[in-house]
Formats: C-alpha cells, sequence, structure tokens
C-alpha cells in the first residue's frame, strides 16, 4: 500500500517510523512546511517541502494541527483516499471533492521518543465501507488495537485522553515543583505515579481513588492549604478536593 505522509510534528515523527516498518506499506514521501525539521525525516522516506512533489498513493495522511487540517485538504488531489490524525476534528472538514477518513491513534506524542504502535489504539472513520476497509487494512498492519469511532464518538475519547493525559501530566508537573522546592528528589514520587496508573488499570479509577478528600479528612486538607503558597495551586487543590468528594459522599 503506496502512502505518503503530511507533516513534520511530534505525530508525524512516530507515524513516519512506524509505517517504514511496515511489511506491507510504503512510504513514498514526507511532505512538512520545515525544511530544517524536515531532516529528521530523511532517515524513512524521501523529503518534500514542495506539494508538486506529492506522487499519486493509495492513502495519505494529514498528521498536521487541527487549525491547518481543513486548508491542507483543499490542496488534496483527486485520487487516493486523504485522512486527517485527529481526535477534536470532525471528518467533514476534509475537503468534499476527495475520498476521506480519519485515522486516530489515541496516543501521546513527542518527537524523539519511540513507541510501540503495536499497543496504541487507532480510531478509524470513512465515508464508505470500502474506504473504511482501506484504512482499517493498513491501520492492522501498525496496531492491534483498531476501533471504529465516527466523529461524535473520537471527540468525546479526545476529551477523555485530555483528562487522562494532559491533566494528570499537570498533575505531576505540580508535584514535581512541590518537591523540588522541598529540595526532596522528585525521583521519590515516581513510584506512587506508577502504581497510581497500575492500580487505575486493575480496579477502575473510582474504586482506587485514595487520599484525604476521598476519606473526609478535612483536617489533613486545611494543612495541604496552608503548605501551599501558590495562589493558582492553592485553587487548584480547592477544586480537585471538592470534585473527588462529590464523588464520596461522607458517611458522617
Amino acid at each position: 500500500m503506496k502512502t505518503v505522509l503530511i507533516g513534520n510534528g511530534n505525530l508525524a515523527w512516530s507515524l513516519a517510523q512506524a509505517l517504514q516498518q511496515a511489511n506491507k506499506i510504503e512510504l513514498l514521501l514526507i511532505l512538512g512546511r520545515d525544511e530544517e525539521k524536515l531532516k529528521d525525516f530523511a532517515q524513512w522516506a524521501p523529503v518534500s517541502t514542495n506539494w508538486g512533489d506529492v506522487p499519486k498513493a493509495d492513502l495519505y495522511f494529514l498528521a498536521i494541527s487541527d487549525r491547518s487540517i481543513a486548508a491542507a485538504s483543499q490542496k488534496a488531489q483527486d485520487h487516493g483516499l486523504w485522512v486527517h490524525c485527529s481526535g477534536s476534528t470532525a471528518l467533514d472538514q476534509l475537503n468534499p471533492s476527495v475520498r476521506r477518513g480519519v485515522f486516530y491513534p489515541l496516543q501521546t506524542f513527542t518527537k524523539g521518543r519511540e513507541v510501540n504502535f503495536e499497543k496504541i489504539p487507532i480510531g478509524l472513520e470513512a465515508e464508505n465501507e470500502t474506504d473504511y476497509q482501506l484504512l482499517e487494512q493498513l491501520a492492522q498492519q501498525l496496531s492491534s488495537k483498531v476501533f471504529r469511532m465516527n466523529s461524535s464518538q473520537r471527540q468525546q475519547m479526545h476529551l477523555a485522553a485530555v483528562w487522562a493525559n494532559n491533566f494528570s501530566n499537570h498533575m505531576i508537573a505540580v508535584a514535581e515543583d512541590i518537591a523540588d522546592k522541598a529540595d526532596v528528589p522528585r525521583e521519590v514520587l515516581y513510584p506512587l505515579i506508577e502504581e497510581t496508573i497500575a492500580k487505575a488499570q486493575a480496579l477502575g479509577a473510582l474504586t482506587a481513588q485514595t487520599g484525604p478528600a476521598r476519606r473526609d479528612d478535612q483536617d489533613t486538607l486545611d494543612k495541604h492549604l496552608e503548605l501551599l503558597k501558590n495562589r493558582a495551586q492553592k485553587e487548584l487543590y480547592t477544586q480537585l478536593s471538592q470534585s473527588i468528594m462529590k464523588n464520596y459522599p461522607s458517611k458522617k
């Protein structure tokens, strides 16, 4: 299956590697706007910044920012299946004059950090069953976890992913900041973080919840608020604690 990848960001970096390693997929070209960044992609396929170099292919990936998808798809050639990789963008944002679909890998990506695509859930959508089967055939060469998702479902899962990944990562950043200011190695926190995720997976996060807000320990909550000197962190602590307590009404 002949493919073209458009993009030179975090997702494009991981996807290029996965496409190049797949046995039955040929990556013909990687197109991007940043010539300097594209140098890192040349190890997997020819690269270009010129839309005129885009060849005919079976499938084109738009691994670009959400705000660029609609405009970029207007340059799409009238052959092959064109798919974006966004969680929050509807399929109908793509150029209606071409075959279109969605290939959404539900994972966080950082350029230079390798991920195992085999374990990444991929949500697929296409306008007709023939194109869906083509997209599924390709996706199954990259991952063992392929799902059919319509635009509404995908947007909900993207919202869930922001809570699970972006917000939880921010909480870890706050925790690291507190550890740094206490002059304690932040690595002390990492076994706790690992067990938190493992326990949530094993029990479900609602059941796995512990801590002073879960047990309605107001004395500890008050002590923590006294320790917090950063106003934003204090407000966040209060809001999160109140949210947890609403999930577990006091039995007093």
